[in-house]
């Protein structure tokens, strides 16, 4: 036995309003921060105290590089909000890694 279907109205071909990519569209930006003029650079500093800052990382036997990440990281989060964090996630570690983040926290 066959059932035939039928379409009571007419097939219209879709028509995407942008036909860009995905990356290349542009999309409402309501949510996010209002946008800093960077017309100059006290300006931006002065705005900074204002915005929060999340720093975000996976680290895995990268003991050796800590200290160093540390003193480039923590003058730049300091710029921002004192709600600002630096967010380190370990993995597996087979150095030193854990100790030297956990020392890290303390120090906070």
């Amino acid at each position: 036995m066959h059932a035939t279907l039928t379409s009571t109205t007419p097939w219209r071909p879709y028509i995407p309003l942008d036909n860009r990519s995905f990356y290349e569209q542009e999309y409402p930006q309501s949510n996010l921060p209002q946008r800093i003029s960077n017309a100059s650079y006290q300006n931006v500093l002065r705005q900074l105290p204002s915005l929060r800052l999340i720093v975000l990382g996976c680290a895995r036997n990268v003991e050796r590089n800590l200290d160093a990440f540390r003193s480039h990281m923590e003058p730049i989060i300091n710029l921002f909000h004192s709600s600002s964090r630096i967010l380190i996630f370990e993995s597996d570690s087979k150095d030193k890694t854990v100790k030297k983040l956990r020392q890290w926290s303390r120090i906070e």
